[in-house]
């Protein structure tokens, strides 16, 4: 099965790509997710809502916006 036909109906979320991140995924996700190249894929919608609103805009850590 080709990937693109697994994660076609999950959540994306646009954020750079830090080893913080993956570890916030690994503690916090309740499913699945998947990066590549800045997108964040995530097949529980929940865990895209939470990631997104921590890490979704790369402003926020420019303007020193810790959520």
């Amino acid at each position: 099965m080709d990937l693109h036909t697994i994660i076609k109906d999950w959540s994306i979320v646009k954020s750079t790509d830090t080893n913080a991140k993956l570890c916030w995924c690994l503690e916090n996700c309740e499913s699945k997710f998947y990066n590549r190249s800045g997108t964040w894929y995530f097949k529980n919608s929940r865990d895209a809502t939470l990631f997104g609103l921590k890490y979704g805009s790369d402003h926020n850590e420019e303007a020193g916006i810790n959520i």
